[in-house]
């Protein structure tokens, strides 16, 4: 008998995961339930595996926050009784060392007003926030890292826009609550990103309010040397995670659309690989952050953020309470290896000018799902959407009244989902 109970406690266990769509397939996207509310240009920090969402402005206007809260992947819930910041902030950046959380630069009223040079310390022990050593000069879109036990700030806005982007990089030391300049970036940046894989530390994208540079570039403390390495797609406004020391960056968007792809930088061999996911939601200046999930796999979290579509001088809202999942490195779970096999398709011709077949195989019947969507993540067209039997398929692709570009391809089924890139050319 209680062999028999153990065995219904299992299976209904197995059917809660199945229906729980925090449990993402590998190398896709997943919408998991909003945040409490819209935040957009918001700093992230990672502690105690929790995404602390600092600062930012709400969708009614640019006015910055104080408001802090955080996100626990497990739970999949949110923690809203964390200790408001000591003073607004907008563009803030935020980093861990040491088991606290800083939060560096930014501004405390409306967009580029106000800039500050400031430094605050977040104790999680007594939930409160402490003035530190301000930076050398202020800073806004600026980005961050950690770095031997030091707090790396780079690039950005020292005075308000339209004033030139700084290439200037500095250093604090918690030991002695102190500032130090280091070797400028080659290139000047602004919304760009950062990571440290292997004590060495890497920039990402960025710019000017005109000019991109592709150009990734690395640091070394040895030698406090900048050297330029492999160029990667246009971009700011984005996300970067290590895993595996390899850099993941996401989101973000270019000056003519929003960017909803994902790539993979790896750095031992200085190559990128477009991991061919395409987000539900192009997001800009979102936070995000690297947790382990209920079943123990790490996977990228992407919360809120500002709107290609208000960014670029469109009309719509300015900000996004969504949040997104994506697991790069999913590869055992509760429900078995069938789960966690990717629909494997193809799109050929590709590139391709005037037609094109999708072709796929089911392992079981199931509802299809076949969309085109756009750079900026709009659906383009749906070209299939009914129950099929298992088995090969082939689907045909007219695009004689497509416009050339870069278009995604995405099959969903009741278990699976995949994307492909496409490119047309006329």
């Amino acid at each position: 008998m209680k062999k028999f109970i153990s065995v219904q406690l299992l299976l209904i266990f197995i059917l809660a995961i199945w229906t729980d769509k925090s449990y993402a397939q590998i190398g896709s996207w997943i919408s998991l339930d909003e945040m409490p509310s819209e935040r957009g240009c918001a700093a992230s920090a990672v502690l105690n595996n929790k995404v602390y969402i600092i600062g930012g402005f709400a969708d009614s206007d640019e006015t910055a926050m104080t408001k802090v809260i955080a996100y626990d992947a497990v739970a999949d819930s949110f923690i809203m009784d964390i200790a408001d910041l000591p003073v607004p902030l907008g563009r803030v950046k935020t980093e861990v060392l040491n088991g606290k959380i800083y939060a560096v630069g930014g501004h405390s009223e409306n967009w580029g007003d106000n800039m500050l040079p400031s430094l605050y310390e977040y104790d999680p022990l007594y939930n409160s926030w402490t003035q530190k050593a301000d930076m050398l000069q202020p800073r806004f879109n600026h980005s961050t890292a950690v770095l031997n036990g030091k707090l790396v700030v780079l690039g950005g806005r020292t005075v308000a826009f339209p004033a030139p982007v700084d290439n200037s990089v500095e250093s604090y030391d918690p030991d002695t609550d102190s500032w130090t300049s280091i070797s400028p970036m080659n290139y000047i940046r602004a919304g760009h990103a950062s990571a440290v894989v292997n004590d060495k530390l890497y920039v990402l994208g960025g710019g000017t309010s005109s000019v991109l540079f592709p150009v990734i570039e690395r640091y070394d403390p040895l030698t406090n040397e900048w050297l330029e390495l492999t160029e990667m797609p246009n971009r700011w406004g984005h996300g970067a995670v290590v895993l595996d020391n390899q850099i993941y960056f996401f989101g973000g968007a270019n000056y003519v659309h929003g960017l909803p792809d994902i790539w993979r930088y790896d750095v031992e061999n200085d190559s990128l690989i477009d991991l061919e996911a395409i987000m539900p939601d192009s997001l800009i200046n979102p936070s995000y952050g690297l947790l382990e999930d209920a079943a123990g796999d790490k996977c990228i979290y992407v919360l809120g953020g500002t709107t290609p579509a208000w960014w670029l001088g469109g009309t719509g809202p300015r900000t996004s309470a969504a949040v997104l999942k994506y697991c790069p490195d999913r590869t055992s779970s509760v429900l078995g290896d069938e789960a966690v096999s990717e629909l494997k398709f193809t799109v050929f011709p590709n590139p391709v000018s005037n037609w094109t077949n999708i072709a796929y195989e089911l392992e079981n019947s199931t509802n299809v799902n076949i969309s085109i969507f756009d750079q900026s993540g709009c659906i383009v067209r749906t070209l299939l959407d009914e129950f099929q039997a298992s088995g090969p398929h082939k689907v045909t692709w007219n695009l004689s009244d497509v416009a050339v570009g870069v278009y995604y391809c995405k099959i969903t089924t009741k278990k699976y989902i995949a994307t492909r890139k496409v490119i047309i050319h006329h």
